[in-house]
């Protein structure tokens, strides 16, 4: 593995040992689920692989339920912006609400563990892969009710659209409110979950409901209030709900469409001046109150700094990019060195923005998450 330490004033020896002492021992591996990801592919593998020796009685009636559009052993990196990933035991792509609905009855009712993803941009799945069942989300119409009483316009989108997509499609028909996520990563679901936001807005200012579906319960529309967002998260994503989003209705009003389109190139060249390109999961770590995890990042000079193929990004430090070949495990690993060195440094503690997804240790789980009094 590759580190070049040269480029930080904090060598690998200055954080091995509290990584070492944090995974140390025996650890039991767990499957870490997302109840409701992000959407829509990269490119989509051909065919279907053999069946995994993991694979058991319930699994094949599974795919019997679904067939044929299950595969085994699909390689989870081909579905992630960070191209990483292990291979899911069972991959299923649902285009329409009814087929992810359908799909995580069945796997419920046969009690195969299940993961919906979407473009997982905010996801590191292990380099182990996924347990039992991974549904990816591409559903993605778009509707748009009758105006409200006042001079709104609710407009509803399938949890697979994508939000920069649905943001861009919004603008240009003369509707404002998403202005700030033409350049969000992701889908509609993952946006409801994590909170998603960007330029001072988020998901949480302009949701009027959500549709979700719980296993065993149905479909039930939940207030804004119900979903209990807060900064980059909500109950769905602390799993206080075990529901999978299907739509969200925005609350948008009516704008000028040369202003807002004006807006949109704004923000978007913005962006490209302000954030790398290449593979990655955007945002890592949270911003902590009153301060930005990129600027405490690069204040410990760390811009550059790589583990194997993961690097800490040098035009944005709150990013890591893949630059070829990394593995989930670097970028973890390279997420812990960072954590650690702020800590020293700044004596703040940044909490990952992204989701662990997959086969990981309970201990690599908590690594990221130990509080700053536990660290020596």
């Amino acid at each position: 593995m590759r580190r070049n330490s040269s480029q930080s004033p904090y060598s690998p020896e200055t954080w091995c040992s509290s990584w070492e002492r944090v995974i140390s021992g025996r650890s039991r591996k767990i499957s870490s689920p997302v109840c409701s990801g992000e959407a829509v592919g990269l490119h989509e593998a051909d065919g279907v692989s053999s069946v995994p020796s993991v694979a058991t009685s319930t699994h094949a009636e599974l795919a019997r339920r679904l067939s044929p559009s299950v595969r085994f052993n699909e390689p989870m990196a081909r579905h992630t912006s960070l191209r990483v990933g292990g291979p899911a035991d069972m991959f299923f792509v649902a285009r329409t609400t009814d087929q992810l609905i359908h799909a995580i009855e069945q796997a419920a009712e046969l009690t195969v563990p299940w993961t919906v993803i979407g473009s997982a941009s905010n996801l590191v799945v292990a380099d182990d892969g996924i347990e039992g069942f991974v549904v990816k989300v591409v559903a993605s119409d778009v509707r748009e009710h009758a105006p409200t009483a006042g001079s709104e316009t609710l407009v509803e989108a399938d949890a697979g659209c994508i939000l920069a997509r649905l943001a861009r499609q919004t603008a240009l028909q003369g509707l404002a409110g998403l202005e700030w996520a033409v350049n969000v990563p992701g889908t509609v679901g993952a946006a409801v979950v994590n909170n998603s936001g960007a330029f001072g807005s988020c998901t949480a200012e302009h949701i009027v409901d959500v549709s979700v579906y719980l296993p065993f319960q149905g479909m039930r529309r939940l207030s804004a209030t119900d979903i209990g967002h807060d900064y980059r998260t909500s109950r769905l994503k602390r799993r206080e709900l075990n529901a999978v989003v299907l739509s969200a209705t925005y609350r948008l009003v009516p704008g000028d469409r040369e202003q807002l389109r004006g807006r949109i190139g704004e923000l978007q060249r913005l962006r490209r001046s302000t954030q790398p390109s290449g593979f990655s999961v955007g945002s890592v770590f949270a911003n902590p109150i009153g301060d930005a995890a990129g600027r405490l990042i690069e204040a410990c000079g760390l811009k550059g700094f790589r583990i194997g193929d993961a690097e800490v990004a040098r035009l944005h430090a709150n990013f890591i990019l893949n630059r070829g070949s990394a593995r989930a495990r670097d970028v973890t690993e390279l997420m812990r060195h960072v954590q650690v060195a702020v800590w020293q440094h700044a004596r703040r503690w940044l909490a990952p923005e992204v989701q662990l997804v997959g086969r990981w240790h309970r201990d690599e789980i908590d690594a990221l998450l130990l509080p700053p009094g536990d660290l020596t």
